[in-house]
């Protein structure tokens, strides 16, 4: 874990074409600049109080074979 998060490979990730987790390390040239990529508020606290009654949900809505 700590070798992938160093400078040297996060290098390599963004050499790669990935997005790298560090901000000393510049993103490759050709991704799309994170202030350009329309985001979504996700309310985290929500979605963890609701955890059940959404899976449950989804297991009848679409994992449902009968």
């Amino acid at each position: 874990m700590d070798f992938i998060l160093s400078k040297d490979a996060q290098t390599v990730v963004a050499e790669l074409g990935r997005r790298p987790v560090r901000a000393d390390v510049a993103s490759n040239p050709l991704l799309v600049p994170l202030s350009k990529i329309n985001a979504i508020s996700y309310d985290f606290g929500w979605a963890a109080s609701n955890r059940a009654r959404i899976v449950e949900a989804w297991g009848e809505k679409v994992l449902d074979l009968e």
